[in-house]
């Protein structure tokens, strides 16, 4: 066998093995355009005093974890309705720290806030129960985050 053979079929099994690599690394990202499953996402509007998610209106953190845990989104949108709602929004976001997250403020009297805001209220006695997080625990964690 020459020199010149083994040359010629190092550099064929070369190219063949490059092009069968550049195949199996494009195979993936082809498969992920063709995913026909939209993006699912979940606006959340967070108050001061509550949360409202899809016309519903929760008081709680931990209900508000639930139900948005059963509706599995892809990317959770949080609107902060108002500086009231800022430590709020902070404690939602702690919450959700492992999701896909749209944070957003917006003054109190903008459209988004005032469309949900006009719905039933949430009684007094229901406000005045604990909102589901510590403001302790949410600064730490936050100093911790924060550089």
């Amino acid at each position: 066998m020459s020199a010149h053979t083994i040359v010629f079929r190092f550099c064929r099994t070369t190219a063949a093995r490059a092009v069968a690599g550049s195949v199996a690394l494009m195979l993936p990202l082809a498969a992920v355009a063709l995913d026909p499953a939209p993006a699912r996402s979940l606006s959340v509007s967070v108050f001061s005093d509550r949360y409202v998610a899809a016309g519903r209106q929760f008081s709680d953190l931990d209900a508000l974890e639930g139900w948005v845990k059963s509706a599995s989104p892809r990317v959770l949108r949080l609107d902060g309705c108002g500086a009231a709602s800022a430590a709020r929004l902070l404690a939602t976001v702690e919450r959700f720290q492992h999701s896909y997250l749209d944070i957003r403020m917006s003054e109190a009297g903008d459209a988004g806030c005032t469309t949900v805001a006009a719905g039933r209220s949430i009684p007094a006695a229901i406000r005045q129960q604990s909102p589901g997080h510590h403001d302790f625990a949410v600064d730490r964690y936050w100093r911790n985050v924060a550089p």
